[in-house]
């Protein structure tokens, strides 16, 4: 929790998104590219979106590569990204693979 209104994670199951649903969290924000999904396995990374929107929460997926350098354009991305999330739909929860990312 970095504050009342921002949580950074790394992948989060199911059960995860539903406590942060319980507890008040508006928006999901995946950093996470499509082709991870089916790269790792990861089922609920495949159905994130039709969970988060289940929930009743807003979802924005802004891939983000797992290496660096990061272009201006990107990095510009992100942080409008967030700050639209952050001034409509807050708290906010960013999550990539592991955190790093995010």
């Amino acid at each position: 929790k970095i504050s009342e209104d921002l949580y950074i994670t790394g992948q989060l199951t199911e059960e995860e998104l539903k406590d942060f649903a319980k507890k008040g969290v508006k928006s999901i924000l995946n950093m996470r590219g499509p082709a991870e999904a089916g790269q790792l396995g990861l089922g609920v990374l495949a159905r994130e979106e039709e969970i988060v929107k289940s929930l009743g929460l807003k979802y924005v997926n802004l891939p983000v590569p797992r290496e660096g350098p990061y272009s201006d354009e990107l990095c510009a991305r992100v942080k409008d990204t967030l700050n639209e999330l952050l001034n409509t739909a807050k708290p906010v929860v960013v999550h990539c693979r592991t955190g790093r990312r995010a």
